[in-house]
Order: C-alpha cells, then sequence, then structure tokens
C-alpha cells in the first residue's frame, strides 16, 4: 500500500475498510500513498483508539493496531468533512469513519501505470510495461500486469 503503481489524482474515490490496521509502523506512509493517489476523497473505516471504549483500546494495544490516525490526516493537504464512531462496530474493535476532500480538484483522467520505484508513468511495449528511468520491464501475464519490483527485469535497450 505505500507503492501504489498509480499516477497521482487517478482514482475519484480511495476507500480502506480495516486495512491500514496492523500496519502500525507504516500508517503514515500508507495514507499519504492512498492519498496522492485519490483526486476527490479519501474514506478511510480503521479501528479507533481515541474514540473507542476501554475494550477496544486494549484490543488496539494488544494487537499493536494504529493509533492517532487523526493526527496522520491532519498532515494532508485536505479537509475532513466527516468524522465519527461507526454505528456498527464489534464491541473490542470499534471503527471510526473518516471522509476527507482533497483541496486539489485535479484528476488525471488517467488510470496509467507508474513504476512502483520512481513513480515515472510506464510505456507499454510489446505487450509489457517499461519504465525508462529505471530500465526496468514488468511482465503482462495471462492480461494481469505484474508491478512486483522483485519480479521485474532490467533491459537498458527494451526500446530499441
Amino acid at each position: 500500500m505505500n507503492h501504489i503503481p498509480l499516477l497521482d489524482n487517478s482514482i475519484d474515490v480511495v476507500f480502506t475498510n480495516h486495512a491500514i490496521e496492523p500496519n502500525t509502523n507504516k500508517a503514515f506512509e500508507i495514507v499519504i500513498e492512498l492519498f496522492r493517489v485519490c483526486s476527490k476523497y479519501l474514506i478511510l473505516i480503521e479501528p479507533s483508539y481515541e474514540l473507542g471504549n476501554e475494550e477496544t483500546k486494549k484490543n488496539i494495544e494488544e494487537h499493536c493496531y494504529i493509533k492517532n490516525l487523526k493526527e496522520v490526516i491532519q498532515t494532508l493537504d485536505g479537509k475532513i468533512i466527516h468524522h465519527e464512531l461507526m454505528p456498527i462496530s464489534t464491541y473490542s474493535n470499534l471503527s471510526e469513519i473518516f471522509i476527507i476532500e482533497k483541496n486539489s480538484s485535479i484528476a488525471s483522467n488517467e488510470i496509467d501505470y507508474v513504476c512502483p520505484i520512481c513513480k515515472t508513468k510506464l510505456i507499454l511495449h510489446k505487450g509489457n510495461y517499461f519504465c525508462n528511468n529505471c530500465l526496468l520491464v514488468y511482465p503482462v501475464l495471462d492480461n494481469i500486469v505484474d508491478l512486483n519490483p522483485s519480479h521485474s527485469i532490467i533491459f537498458s535497450h527494451y526500446l530499441d
């Protein structure tokens, strides 16, 4: 989640449902990355330490789930337009919802892939995707794009 291979502002609405929850040490980077690819709204439904009851707080601490999500969100160039405790949650894992509106209304209207390493727009060539900056080829197998950097191939003259 911290290397989404899409252009900035390429998705109107980005939504999570307990996806950031177990990523305590990477929560800040993940939220920044999700916000980077959204063009209008970021909607987060995650466990709430701040609004949760004692059992929820104990559960979050026990599992090392994220805390202080609101502090992370407040660093974004956006506006919290809705924030509340979810009316439907389990008692031991009460969740909050954040709806964040992005201040920038610039949508790229492109759903093109970018290199997960350098964020340069990838070039579709010979049925695969190529990063002219990193000189990596990302394979497409049975119409499935594999943008995992560890599966890429270094190919300096791929476009020749």
